[in-house]
């Protein structure tokens, strides 16, 4: 009986040596990295499709100004999650729509409508400027972003290794 009341605390003892040589050896808890690990990679991927939409959204943008040969509207609230951009655009269209109605009671030789035509180009020009600005912002996070998802999956293929380690120990 006397030997079955010290297999506790064998146990303890076996369980406090494995934590002591865990720790020395800079091991951990495998499936909690791993889960950890996963659900990074996971929030990352996620990041980094958002980031990419954004700039696909934001050249859209960017071809349609391009590609305009004449003052007109802009798809307003297509995704870009940018105010500044947003709000850019709002007021281009108001520009372009007070625009129009001026051509069709003053003509086109109107002073004010030439005055709207130069808003215009100002405009187009800070639209465009605003939306390379907000690329540029989003290659950056983009490649931040690429750089924390290889150093999890980095991490995430150190795991098994360790976990061989563990159990040959």
């Amino acid at each position: 009986m006397t030997g079955f009341c010290t297999f506790p605390r064998e146990l303890d003892s076996i369980e406090a040596n494995k934590k002591t040589y865990k720790q020395t050896n800079n091991l951990s808890y495998i499936q909690a990295d791993a889960g950890m690990t996963i659900e990074k990679r996971s929030v990352a991927e996620s990041e980094v499709f958002r980031i990419e939409t954004q700039i696909e959204l934001s050249k859209l943008l960017e071809n349609n100004l391009k590609n305009q040969t004449s003052f007109g509207l802009l798809p307003a609230d297509i995704g870009v999650e940018n105010a500044n951009i947003n709000s850019l655009v709002f007021q281009y269209n108001q520009v372009v729509l007070e625009r129009e109605k001026l051509i069709t009671s003053a003509g086109l030789s109107n002073p004010a409508v030439k005055l709207l035509s130069s808003q215009l180009i100002t405009a187009k020009s800070n639209i465009l400027n605003t939306v390379n600005s907000y690329q540029n912002q989003l290659k950056v996070s983009l490649k931040q972003l690429k750089q924390k998802e290889y150093s999890a999956d980095a991490l995430f293929s150190q795991l098994p290794r360790e976990r061989n380690d563990a159990e040959v120990h």
